[in-house]
């Protein structure tokens, strides 16, 4: 049985092997870098000239909405977790627990959204 080497960097179907090169005045050079947003300036200049989709970019307030959400739904994981061994003495405390949850996921829809637009 022939064993080869299976480690290292997988092999590309089609290396990139050729250069474009391209002179920019300083305004058309800022005003791509702006385009570009968290994108490499060439992997940006590439999807466009070849008519590839460029990935919008996320607003920031999405991102911090989305981090609150995050640690939002690890609460709820380590309450019901917490809640199937047991762990409340009573359902006062558990229910209080979801009711603090239940505010937090409406702050944080109305962030997403933009403020509150009743129950849809």
């Amino acid at each position: 049985m022939k064993r080869g080497n299976t480690g290292g960097r997988p092999k590309v179907a089609a290396r990139r092997c050729r250069h474009l090169n391209i002179r920019l005045t300083e305004a058309e050079y800022d005003r791509l870098r702006g385009k570009a947003g968290n994108l490499k300036l060439s992997d940006y200049a590439r999807r466009r000239l070849l008519g590839q989709s460029v990935p919008r970019p996320i607003p920031e307030i999405n991102q911090v909405t989305w981090a609150e959400l995050a640690r939002t739904a690890a609460n709820l994981n380590q309450l019901t977790l917490h809640a199937n061994q047991g762990h409340f003495d009573h359902s006062e405390k558990f229910a209080l627990a979801l009711v603090n949850v239940s505010r937090t996921l409406k702050a944080v829809r109305e962030g997403l959204i933009g403020g509150d637009h009743g129950n849809r």
